[in-house]
């Protein structure tokens, strides 16, 4: 039996397969690129739905990426497999760039200011980031931590600490972007930036600096003085 008599999506994803191949993902909107992987793992499932109802929970395509394993199968119709493939694809990335990612150093807050300025300065939506710093002050890893509205993203202090002791790191760099507002940090800013350096220095590890980047700007907390005894 043909795949297109036992798959009646089996048209559009041979015609999905051909754009992929003439242009790559140029063109391919975030639930298109979702729905694109998920083929690889279900054969005959409308994986449209799926690639949808995964941007409707995280919000954007590299929150979904960044997501953890088990928020992942929490999602109506992804398996264990859809999970496990979901997050094997940024260790694969990480691997991929693994000598760049090594290359930049963010030991000076200029070069963290500027770092995080490209990974954030384009961004619509609030995103909050953590940098896991080598012992050289290399970016080791870099993880979203939420992403949304500036009036709904909270930082989920165990999410923050399952990724810090899962990165083997000891040293970390909070970011977080203001789409609508200015290169200043809130009192907000300050409370949560000095919680989760107490959290990380309860065990050991170290909050070196938090990037604030808005209108084209960024901001390092250490150089302004907010919480930070220095580096």
């Amino acid at each position: 039996m043909s795949e297109k008599k036992m798959n009646p999506h089996a048209g559009h994803r041979e015609r999905m397969r051909e754009r992929f191949h003439k242009n790559g993902l140029e063109g391919f909107s975030d639930h298109e690129i979702l729905e694109f992987l998920l083929f690889y793992v279900y054969a005959q499932k409308n994986t449209n739905d799926l690639g949808h109802l995964l941007l409707q929970r995280f919000g954007t395509l590299s929150a979904v990426f960044d997501a953890e394993y088990e928020e992942l199968i929490q999602v109506n119709g992804i398996g264990e497999r859809a999970a496990m493939l979901i997050k094997l694809m940024p260790e694969i990335a990480r691997k991929y760039y693994g000598n760049d990612r090594i290359s930049v150093s963010l030991k000076k807050s200029e070069a963290r200011c500027s770092y995080f300025l490209k990974e954030l300065g384009t961004r619509s939506e609030e995103v909050i980031l953590l940098g896991c710093l080598t012992d050289h002050w290399r970016l080791h890893s870099l993880y979203t931590l939420a992403t949304g509205s500036p009036d709904q993203v909270q930082i989920d202090p165990q999410k923050l600490m399952r990724i810090a002791l899962a990165s083997g790191c000891t040293t970390f760099v909070l970011a977080h972007n203001h789409p609508k507002g200015i290169a200043v940090a809130s009192y907000e800013d300050i409370r949560v930036t000095e919680s989760i350096r107490r959290l990380l220095e309860n065990v050991r590890m170290h909050l070196v600096d938090h990037i604030i980047v808005a209108d084209g700007k960024s901001i390092s907390m250490l150089e302004c003085g907010c919480t930070f005894s220095g580096a």
